[in-house]
């Protein structure tokens, strides 16, 4: 009998300080970039958009890979790769931490809907009020103070 799983998530990472950095001239780059990323780990990436100061992601991991890890691999591999590469010069690092929600089946369509509409989405919402919009819906306890100030959600 073979394996079967079905485990997508959900990610959201914030540029430090929330920065507006990321431009939408080379955020196709870092975007494909990201999805050789999850190639590479024999993960998917169903989908990723943003706006200048945070990233969505809806990924489907293979059942070995880590999430914790992928994250702090894909933190530092995207740092370097937009400063090596010069894609957003004012870009310094990705805050600490990040949001990551499992997804059923029956949300994936949804999920990939609003992702893909965020800048629509934030030009009427702030990226403060989404986030915590975000973990209130997933009844998360959370210090208001954290998520956006000098230590960040981990």
């Amino acid at each position: 009998m073979g394996s079967y799983f079905y485990l997508y998530y959900h990610i959201v990472i914030v540029v430090d300080k929330r920065e507006n950095v990321i431009t939408e001239n080379n955020e196709q780059r870092l975007y494909d970039y990201i999805g050789a990323f999850f190639r590479n780990r024999q993960s998917h990436l169903v989908i990723v958009n943003g706006v200048e100061d945070h990233l969505h992601l809806l990924v489907s991991l293979h059942p070995t890979k880590c999430l914790s890890d992928i994250m702090r691999d894909l933190k530092t591999a995207t740092n370097k790769f937009i400063k090596e590469e010069k894609l957003f010069p004012k870009f310094k690092k990705w805050q600490n931490g990040y949001a990551a929600f499992s997804v059923s089946h029956y949300k994936v369509d949804t999920i990939r809907n609003y992702i893909a509409r965020q800048k629509q989405h934030h030009s009427k919402t702030k990226v403060e009020t989404e986030y915590k919009a975000i973990l209130d819906a997933h009844q998360l306890s959370y210090n208001p103070n954290d998520v956006f100030g000098d230590n960040p959600i981990n």
